[in-house]
């Protein structure tokens, strides 16, 4: 019996198909905010603050979540995915979580409008990020902080943060690692 062409490419492209629905689903992550860690005391300041411009090291600047899996390899998850760029999720989170702190008329959104009356700017260099073999964060962050008609500060945050499961885990290990930079920061942000 001879098969029609046709008939053999029908069964190939199935077969492909019945390949393609094995895959895992993709499942898509964002950061959130964290409670401050305690009272925060801080006056208001007369400048708004604005995330300016964040900083990643290449490894850890992927879609996929990306962690340690061992002492010179790294894994990105296809499955597991940040919903946007991690720069623009840390900015966006950070952002929230300085509000909650500092009070939300104290902080710029992403993307807005400059303010016509001038805005403090922050600067932040996560010379180290990563996640261990077990999603626990773990960073330093280089900041600088420039104010109008000031002398720009600059410091060192080191954090840490274990995760409760990986990758599935590392988003909340990472949000809280940021709440934790953002108790940091406003500990140095002059008050007017």
């Amino acid at each position: 019996m001879k098969l029609q062409p046709w008939t053999s490419s029908a069964a190939l492209a199935a077969a492909l198909l019945a390949g393609c629905g094995s895959s895992p689903p993709l499942r898509y992550y964002a950061l959130d905010a964290v409670a401050p860690a305690g009272t925060v005391a801080h006056a208001p300041s007369a400048t708004p603050l604005r995330i300016r411009h964040i900083s990643l090291p290449p490894e850890m600047d992927h879609r996929g979540l990306t962690h340690h899996a061992g002492p010179d390899q790294i894994t990105i998850s296809e499955s597991d995915q940040w919903s946007a760029p991690l720069a623009e999720l840390i900015q966006g989170a950070l952002t929230r979580d300085l509000g909650e702190r500092l009070g939300y008329q104290q902080v710029v959104a992403p993307g807005a409008q400059p303010l016509s009356g001038g805005q403090a700017s922050l600067d932040l260099d996560f010379v180290a990020l990563a996640a261990d073999a077990s999603c626990g964060i773990n960073a330093q962050v280089n900041w600088v902080l420039s104010v109008p008609n000031s002398t720009p500060r600059q410091g060192t945050a080191r954090l840490s943060a274990p995760a409760t499961s990986c990758p599935a885990g590392l988003p909340a290990a990472l949000s809280t690692a940021l709440g934790d930079l953002a108790d940091q920061l406003v500990r140095q942000l002059p008050s007017s």
